[in-house]
């Protein structure tokens, strides 16, 4: 089951993030400002979001299954349909509904793994689901430079990514999912949400993280271009792998060390996801001092990457440590609504905003910033989740 979700997650990493290095085509395409470039990642995730809650909700009460696979189908037919726009206004329309098929998948898959394997590998099993996001991410960037360097066409690298998801969309009905539903409670479960400090918490860091990721994943590419030798072909190539190394080991190794924690003590998982975001920040601040085609950047960066991967398991594990059973998707799906609203889809325009007034060092500089605020809350988380251990609360 795990393999299965993580390569369908890797899917969706490809098509959410093969329009990163084809951002400099699109602009000499259509004739685009940076803000209008940075709409392009903000729209995406708008439709994301909005759409994250109710499936969730859906996945605590109907077949998950179902759900990601309807989900999965939708986006790959948006994803190819945007190969085929012809206007700027035609493509921010496919992106949002790229972004609204891809909401059914990660609250659902995240329940479904949280019900089908132990709560002391939940870290671990999570850390292999979330590697998808840094291959997919990689394959997406590359896959798309590549295509734009030898057949001269940003389409064509929509059209190829979309067909895969069709056939893989299939192989979810075949997953054997023990999801328990309680078909006599169909209430939504914000209240009880909203009234768990550290839930809250864990959002609003949650949503500080996503600014910064989101800041990187939008303009990476586009930053190395401008800022080096390099042309589009080669920084994506040189982002791909870094990030793809990098964010493997850090999700692998975060994971297991949270785990490991986790048996010593409730705060252990929280505990890394603070450390991991804190110690990122003084590397990629080396990295946007050392730009150029030197090894020191590279370095600094991937360290500053391995570091952020290793948030994602962890974290993944806690929403669902702190919530109670029935409400695992729905808890998910309002953390991912909140932090793709107000943190992830903000940060592309932002960025592009703040590039057209500084440039873009400065801008992405500023960025990194949201990693301070997600660490420290994450200190705060820990120390909460001690306390509801001593005082006999459950957590799980």
């Amino acid at each position: 089951m795990i393999g299965v979700l993580a390569v369908i997650n890797l899917l969706n990493y490809i098509d959410r993030q093969i329009i990163f290095p084809l951002f400099h085509e699109i602009q000499l395409e259509f004739g685009l400002s940076d803000f209008q470039l940075g709409l392009i990642g903000t729209v995406f995730i708008v439709g994301f979001s909005v759409t994250t809650v109710p499936f969730g909700v859906l996945a605590d009460r109907y077949s998950r299954k179902t759900i990601m696979f309807c989900g999965v189908m939708f986006w790959s037919i948006a994803t190819f349909v945007t190969g085929l726009a012809q206007s700027f206004r035609t493509l921010l329309i496919t992106r949002t509904f790229v972004g609204l098929g891809e909401a059914s998948y990660a609250p659902t898959a995240t329940a479904m793994i949280a019900d089908n394997f132990d709560q002391s590998i939940r870290a671990r099993v999570q850390g292999i689901f979330h590697i998808g996001m840094f291959i997919g991410g990689t394959l997406g960037a590359m896959i798309g430079a590549a295509v734009v360097h030898y057949f001269g066409s940003w389409r064509l690298a929509f059209v190829l990514v979309a067909i895969p998801g069709l056939i893989l969309g299939l192989i979810i009905l075949a997953l054997k999912d023990k999801q328990h539903i309680d078909h006599s409670d169909h209430s939504f479960r914000l209240l009880p949400l909203c009234t768990n400090p550290i839930f809250v918490l864990v959002v609003l860091s949650g949503t500080a993280a996503a600014f910064t990721t989101n800041a990187f994943v939008s303009w990476g590419v586009e930053y190395i271009r401008r800022y080096t030798e390099y042309t589009v072909l080669d920084a994506s190539i040189i982002l791909g792998v870094v990030t793809l190394i990098a964010g493997t080991i850090g999700v692998l190794v975060g994971s297991h060390i949270a785990d490991y924690w986790y048996t010593k003590t409730k705060a252990g998982r929280s505990l890394l996801v603070a450390c991991s975001v804190l110690l990122s920040i003084p590397f990629f601040f080396l990295g946007f001092l050392t730009t150029g085609s030197n090894m020191v950047f590279v370095l600094a960066f991937g360290m500053g990457i391995l570091l952020i991967s290793s948030y994602f398991g962890p974290v993944a594990a806690v929403v669902q440590d702190v919530v109670s059973r029935n409400a695992r998707a729905t808890a998910f799906a309002v953390y991912v609504f909140i932090i793709h609203l107000l943190g992830g889809a903000t940060a592309p325009a932002v960025v592009g905003w703040l590039s057209d007034i500084y440039n873009l060092k400065t801008a992405l500089a500023i960025a990194t910033l949201g990693q301070l605020i997600a660490g420290t809350l994450f200190f705060v988380v820990s120390y909460l989740i001690v306390k509801r251990h001593h005082t006999h609360e459950a957590i799980a």
